[in-house]
């Protein structure tokens, strides 16, 4: 989905596909997050993932850069009205969300992960 989204990104004035794709990603990270925090089962697997896989490695995977986002939300906004879905501006919240499922130690390589902001 991300590469999907970042694909979009040059695609402007966005159409109904580009909106939907950009949709799938930020709703996706959402989704993502609720699933996790529900699921003690899925919330252990995960944090178990990210220390086996690496914190870097899966930001750079995961996440829009903030450059990135920052022109896809200029692209949504037309005349005043901002035409994307908003979970484009919870971005910052959706990285909260899933940062808040972390164990204390991957919360701490989370922050301090330069692919993670």
């Amino acid at each position: 989905l991300r590469l999907e989204a970042e694909a979009a990104l040059a695609s402007t004035p966005y159409r109904a596909n580009e909106h939907q794709i950009i949709k799938n990603y930020f709703s996706g990270i959402k989704d993502f997050a609720a699933q996790i925090s529900e699921n003690s089962r899925m919330n252990r697997r995960f944090n178990n993932y990210l220390e086996e896989e690496g914190m870097a490695k899966f930001c750079s995977e995961f996440f829009i850069n903030l450059k990135d986002w920052e022109q896809i939300k200029l692209n949504c906004t037309r005349n005043r009205y901002f035409l994307c879905t908003e979970d484009v501006n919870d971005y910052p919240e959706s990285k909260t969300s899933l940062s808040k499922i972390l164990s204390e130690e991957l919360l701490k390589i989370f922050v301090d992960t330069t692919e993670c902001k």
